[in-house]
């Protein structure tokens, strides 16, 4: 699921849908996401048990060094994963001295994904991640080819948010206020929460 990281009405999204999945769909869901280091598990553990306040959990990973955005928006998943009894794992690493940092990331991520896929063979795996990494040639990608090393083959649904193109096409058909969600292709959908002034003045 894409989120941009600044756009609280993004965050809002994806955690409405996880609601969704887990309340009303009853289907058992593992989280993870790219704004905790998956070093840091142990204290996002210690969060959602309440052995830790969010104030220490923050200094505690860095938070304004290794993520930097509100805690107002993404503190809400460790909220989630505490009400709905639902595990959370980081995805990051810091790779800011590596080259091609976003490909690093990326196969690390991918690592860490196709392994929780296996662990967890009966629950939704829903990956939170920036734009960029869930375009098809990546994270999606990458997640396939390590599954498929094992002779593992898992559907995977791509939800983005807020295309500039599409909304521009919605604009065109005078749909702009009445399409929430757009259908792209088999298995890849775009939610549509917010134009795209709204989404660069973020």
């Amino acid at each position: 699921i894409s989120c941009v990281h600044t756009l609280r009405t993004a965050q809002s999204a994806v955690l409405s849908l996880l609601r969704e999945v887990v309340k009303v769909r009853k289907r058992p869901v593992v989280l993870g996401v790219e704004m905790l280091h998956a070093a840091h598990v142990t204290a996002a553990n210690n969060l959602i048990a309440g052995r830790l306040t969010s104030s220490d959990f923050r200094k505690a990973v860095r938070w304004k060094k290794s993520w930097g955005f509100p805690w107002q928006s993404f503190g809400r998943f460790f909220d989630f994963a505490r009400t709905h009894n639902v595990p959370l794992f980081g995805l990051n690493i810091n790779a800011d001295e590596r080259v091609n940092s976003l490909t690093w990331r990326d196969d690390y991520a991918a690592e860490l994904v196709s392994s929780l896929a296996q662990l967890y063979p009966d629950r939704l795996i829903a990956v939170v991640y920036g734009d960029l990494h869930i375009a098809p040639a990546h994270l999606p990608k990458l997640v396939d080819d390590k599954l498929a090393h094992f002779g593992v083959k898992k559907r995977h649904i791509q939800l983005y948010q807020n295309s500039e193109e599409l909304y521009w096409l919605l604009v065109e058909r005078r749909l702009e206020h009445v399409v929430d969600i757009l259908k792209v292709k088999r298995d890849a959908y775009c939610i549509m929460n917010a134009t795209p002034l709204v989404k660069y003045q973020s």
